[in-house]
């Protein structure tokens, strides 16, 4: 059967109090997009940081293809920016899609977006988020903390204790935090996952240099998905955005994770090959996995 291919990126194209993007920055980002269909068949793309006038420009610039469509749900957050999910029409089908309200010291917050993702007839509860970030708000990290708490309780009490469960996102945190650690029970580790029920994340092998010395060649990768670009940081790269799944997702007897297609897509024309950087002022790249079939006669995964 056919791999359920996904995608995640945060495209900067309309970030919170940020300038519209350029016309060369938009025509990048619909090459990458494009790219991400053609080279790599993802099915289903969530997007971060896009307005609605950017989805239309991406529509167009980057000829999606007719059988994809655009997803975005009717209630937005007017003061930040949006989410939004591309997915193809025939293979992927989307059904109740919400931007759920969390409630911060009394504000309204809705920086996810949910949906129940039917590919080839399977349901995947998929959790779109994009998390406040340290750089923006004083208060990012409490926040993100309830926002970690508030997702593990709607993935707590979906109906169907096996449910299908996928996360993406930009989390503005990283693997080894305390918003995935403790608040959402996200573990480096498949047989506890499996054990307790703990959500997996496979972004642990994202963290660092993706080359070793010895690899290095005049074709550089980055050593993260999120590169900031100011000074005074130990390091400039950080593993931000990530992809976590259920317990379930988990046997290869069953729709499963296939980690081996885990990875960070760092091509041109969004990667600079000698620097291993984003071009422009882009600072993400997108992160790339899918879902494979049950294997005849497989083991534990």
């Amino acid at each position: 059967m056919t791999p359920f291919r996904f995608a995640w990126w945060n495209t900067k194209l309309s970030p919170p109090g940020g300038k519209p993007a350029s016309p060369e920055k938009q025509t990048i980002a619909a090459e990458v997009v494009r790219a991400l269909i053609d080279d790599h068949g993802v099915q289903l793309l969530a997007l971060g940081e896009v307005s609605m006038e950017d989805l239309k420009s991406l529509r167009r610039a980057c000829r999606a293809p007719l059988d994809y469509t655009f997803e975005v749900p009717t209630t937005g957050n007017k003061r930040g920016s949006r989410l939004a999910i591309l997915h193809h029409l025939e293979m992927v089908e989307l059904r109740e899609v919400m931007w759920p309200r969390v409630i911060w010291l009394g504000n309204p917050m809705r920086p996810s977006l949910q949906a129940r993702v039917y590919f080839q007839g399977e349901l995947v509860n998929c959790f779109v988020l994009h998390w406040p970030s340290n750089f923006r708000d004083d208060a990012a990290a409490g926040k993100r903390q309830e926002l970690a708490r508030d997702l593990r309780r709607t993935i707590h009490e979906l109906p169907d204790p096996e449910a299908r469960v996928l996360v993406l996102g930009d989390f503005n945190a990283e693997p080894f935090s305390a918003e995935l650690n403790e608040g959402l029970k996200a573990s480096r580790d498949r047989d506890r996952a499996r054990a307790k029920h703990l959500l997996y994340n496979p972004c642990w092998r994202l963290l660092g240099e993706q080359q070793t010395l010895g690899e290095e060649t005049e074709r550089r990768r980055g050593a993260g998905t999120y590169y900031y670009r100011q000074s005074g940081q130990i390091t400039r790269w950080f593993t931000m955005d990530q992809m976590l799944v259920s317990s379930a997702l988990l046997s290869r007897e069953q729709w499963h994770l296939d980690e081996g297609t885990v990875e960070i897509w760092q091509e041109p024309p969004l990667a600079n090959i000698r620097r291993g950087t984003p071009v422009l002022d882009f600072d993400h790249y997108p992160i790339v996995g899918s879902l494979r079939a049950p294997t005849a006669a497989a083991g534990r995964a």
